[in-house]
């Protein structure tokens, strides 16, 4: 099955300052302002995001693998985060897969 492939561009406005373009086809190099992103999402795209905490070290409250309340939560290390889980994860990390 082949995959289609399309390719888009751009007509040059009436006033492209830019002579690669030739008036032929934009090349988006923007000198004209035609591609300015707005402002908020121009100030989304610069923020640094906000680091995301992984795991959990509740000794009881909700399983940090199935996301279940549970009474009772067990330590278990998922590569390299610590994770409480309930006993049902615990039972099924425990089980070990055969090849």
């Amino acid at each position: 099955m082949s995959e289609l492939q399309v390719f888009m561009d751009y007509a040059p406005l009436k006033n492209c300052k830019n002579p690669d373009s030739y008036g032929m086809i934009c090349v988006q190099c923007n000198q004209c302002g035609r591609f300015t992103p707005c402002k908020e999402v121009y100030d989304l795209l610069c923020q640094e995001p906000e680091p995301a905490e992984l795991g959990n070290t509740n000794k009881s409250g909700e399983c940090g693998m199935c996301g279940k309340d549970a009474k009772a939560l067990f330590p278990q290390k998922v590569g390299q985060v610590d994770f409480m889980i309930c006993e049902n994860c615990k039972l099924i990390m425990e089980m070990g897969w055969d090849d």
